[in-house]
């Protein structure tokens, strides 16, 4: 079993950033990811793609897209610029890792993978709006006198807009 601080789960935009500014803070943390590389979700979006967003507000923590890129990148710029993120902060991910189940123990997580287990104090969840979130089932759940609901956030440029999408279950 590995033990850390803080393990994430994705290691595409979301999961970079907040491996990056985990690391600006000097928190320990392990981040894994189900596919074989980094961003796997941009790397399956069509050629022609663009960023509708400008880039100066499309940007990771603590890095620009650099000058030579356009306004508006395609996505292969955008690839791109999250393996250098990715090499620049030196995230090194554990590949081939789907989380099958979060649990909470007396004061730590266990997150059971295909291949291990981990043990944290916090688990980060930065699996993005392009996968569909397994169904969650807590004690209590069926007597909850309110609406439950599942959500997505989305943070852009250091955190300044928030997108959250809210479902019911």
């Amino acid at each position: 079993m590995k033990q850390t601080n803080t393990l994430v789960i994705g290691a595409s935009i979301s999961g970079l950033a907040l491996a990056a500014s985990l690391q600006k803070q000097g928190i320990e943390y392990i981040i894994i990811e189900k596919e074989s590389q980094a961003v796997a979700p941009w790397r399956n979006h069509y050629d022609r793609l663009h960023l509708h967003t400008n880039k100066r507000v499309s940007n990771l923590p603590y890095k620009k897209f650099d000058n030579t890129i356009p306004q508006y990148p395609t996505r292969q710029q955008v690839v791109d610029y999250l393996e250098d993120y990715q090499k620049e902060f030196k995230i090194d991910p554990v590949f081939n890792s789907e989380a099958r189940s979060v649990k909470r123990g007396d004061g730590y997580w266990l997150t059971e993978t295909n291949n291990e287990t981990f043990r944290s104090k916090y688990v980060i969840m930065a699996t993005g709006p392009f996968g569909e979130p397994k169904p969650v089932n807590f004690k209590g759940m069926e007597t909850f006198p309110g609406k439950l609901v599942k959500f997505r956030l989305i943070f852009m440029n250091k955190g300044h807009y928030l997108l959250c999408r809210f479902d019911l279950l």
